[in-house]
């Protein structure tokens, strides 16, 4: 369940918990979800239940599960064949410090589901994506996964990963100054999401030749 809003005349869009929501505006005010930008209300205010904020019946917000389609919110995005090459090249260098990265999100992330990523990308063609920041790969790489499964390694229950849309109009890639962008976690079955920022620094870490020889054949 979703338990962080943003007020609506909010230009910083800054998460407010459900229970500083209630204290600050109370139950009636509808909050903004900071993955689809929607209304959300308030739900179980005065029930048993954790009171926390809901989308719509009809919401497509790809954190509501029965919506949820791995990497649904890029497949319609511009692309230009020409961009491949430098993607490719760029996650090949940097391929050990961008699983590091990623590991950092979710630190049971194995090689060998790093690997997947890889795999539903070339499908994908994320490396054609138009005006992506490099910076964005390991974000991007996160939600190529219809779930993760829970695993002994610190992966409590199974997640997935939706990016949040763009605040403005325009281009999905858009990056407002003073603005912070954010990936998304969200638990199953609960539903509870937890966010990350998006950093958009270069890696530093130079790959290992044993990482670059294992993903070369998805990258060439």
């Amino acid at each position: 369940m979703n338990v962080f809003a943003y007020h609506p005349s909010d230009p910083g869009k800054d998460l407010v918990h459900i229970d500083q929501w209630l204290t600050l505006y109370g139950p009636h005010v509808a909050g903004r979800c900071r993955i689809c930008h929607q209304a959300m209300t308030v739900t179980a205010a005065k029930s048993q239940r954790q009171t926390h904020f809901s989308h719509a019946n009809n919401s497509r917000c790809p954190s509501v599960v029965v919506n949820h389609v791995p990497y649904a919110n890029l497949q319609n995005l511009p692309r230009d064949p020409a961009l491949a090459a430098n993607a490719k090249a760029y996650t090949l260098k940097n391929i050990e410090a961008l699983y590091l990265k990623m590991k950092g999100i979710d630190k049971s992330l194995s090689w060998k589901e790093m690997i997947g990523f890889l795999e539903i990308a070339k499908r994908e063609r994320v490396w054609e994506l138009k005006d992506m920041p490099l910076g964005c790969i390991p974000y991007v790489l996160l939600t190529c996964a219809d779930r993760l499964s829970a695993n002994n390694f610190g992966r409590a229950t199974d997640v997935f990963f939706v990016l949040e849309a763009s605040p403005q109009q325009g281009s999905f890639w858009n990056f407002p100054v003073g603005y912070k962008r954010l990936l998304w976690e969200v638990a199953l079955p609960s539903r509870n999401v937890t966010s990350h920022v998006i950093d958009l620094a270069n890696p530093t870490a130079k790959s290992s030749d044993w990482y670059m020889r294992k993903i070369e054949p998805l990258l060439l």
